[in-house]
């Protein structure tokens, strides 16, 4: 998934409404925690791999 496609206005649904906590809030909050995100595209999915240090 091309990072552009992890902002606030991105989504691949037609209901554009109640989605989640979207990938921009959880790129934040990772990032804001010193965290690691990785987002993989697989074409019909996608893999989000996080790491958050304790």
């Amino acid at each position: 998934m091309p990072e552009s496609s992890i902002d606030e206005n991105y989504s691949a649904k037609e209901d554009k409404a109640n989605h989640g906590f979207g990938l921009p809030n959880i790129k934040k909050t990772v990032e804001n925690m010193n965290g690691f995100i990785e987002i993989k595209d697989m074409e019909d999915t996608f893999e989000v791999d996080i790491a958050i240090p304790y």
